[in-house]
């Protein structure tokens, strides 16, 4: 991959989740960039890659993101190597400057299963900081990474616990109320547990399909391949978040809702445009 360098020196203290800004380098702008992920920051040091140590936002600037644990004092001189997308032109092939390559990937999904709203747990009470019985048809084993969806009878916070596409660890909770709808993507259900008691309560899977790894723009999905044939227009993504996880955020990869929803016949895959098809995203939040 290509690459440009810029410093920044830190005017002020720069804690976890705390951001400054630094100019582009010569000669480039915002457009440059584009939907490049593999960046590097060098500072106090070490070296630190996003988007698991910081992000990167450009604009008419370029804002980082700190997301690790220690403070960045006062002083500390950063430097960015901000990834171009694009490989690298061997020697015997010529491309202008307005030319770069672009690697494409396809992401596989299979014939996912109809979206359900008791496939984990059926109909069931549930008392205050219990767990649910994954009584459902597919228990805790989703069939792709994919959302969670819940409802129940009552107030309370519902809280999923189990692994991503990697195994990894996650967390998520639901707001305060009577439903679900998550927005990351679960591998496995390890378990469902609630705030209060509540009745006629049910866990199901959702619409919203895993990426196996991070998109930063929906422009990257270029289209839908539906049983071996392109449909157009592609389905709805959502792009993997930039921020530190929580318990409420989005998924770290993103997420993908196809044109029609599945049904376990139909099987989906994507072509799409990825820089960096070993970006996982930020770490999940685990609690």
């Amino acid at each position: 991959m290509s690459s440009a360098s810029t410093t920044a020196y830190l005017a002020s203290d720069v804690a976890t989740s705390g951001t400054f800004t630094a100019a582009y380098p010569a000669g480039t702008s915002q457009a440059v960039f584009g939907q490049a992920v593999s960046h590097k920051m060098y500072a106090l040091g070490a070296e630190y890659s996003a988007p698991k140590d910081f992000t990167v936002a450009f604009t008419s600037v370029i804002t980082v993101t700190w997301l690790g644990a220690t403070t960045m004092p006062a002083g500390t001189t950063v430097r960015l190597g901000l990834d171009i997308i694009g490989a690298d032109v061997d020697d015997d092939v010529q491309l202008n400057k307005q030319i770069v390559r672009a690697p494409f990937v396809g992401f596989y999904f299979g014939a996912p299963i109809t979206a359900a709203a008791n496939s984990y747990a059926l109909s069931q009470s549930v008392g205050a900081g219990a767990a649910f019985a994954l009584s459902g048809a597919r228990g805790g084993s989703p069939d792709v990474p994919r959302n969670v969806v819940a409802a129940w009878t009552g107030t309370a916070v519902v809280t999923v616990r189990g692994t991503d596409v990697d195994g990894a660890l996650l967390t998520e909770s639901s707001p305060s109320g009577a439903t679900f709808t998550g927005k990351k993507a679960f591998a496995s259900i390890t378990s469902v547990t609630s705030s209060a008691a509540i009745t006629a309560a049910t866990v199901g899977c959702g619409l919203q399909l895993g990426f196996p790894a991070r998109i930063s723009a929906t422009t990257q999905v270029v289209y839908e391949v539906k049983n071996g044939v392109v449909a157009a227009p592609t389905g709805t993504s959502t792009v993997g978040i930039t921020i530190a996880s929580t318990a409420t955020t989005g998924d770290t990869r993103g997420t993908y809702a196809p044109l029609t929803p599945t049904d376990g016949l139909t099987s989906y895959s994507l072509i799409v445009l990825s820089p960096a098809p070993d970006d996982r995203g930020v770490p999940q939040f685990v609690a």
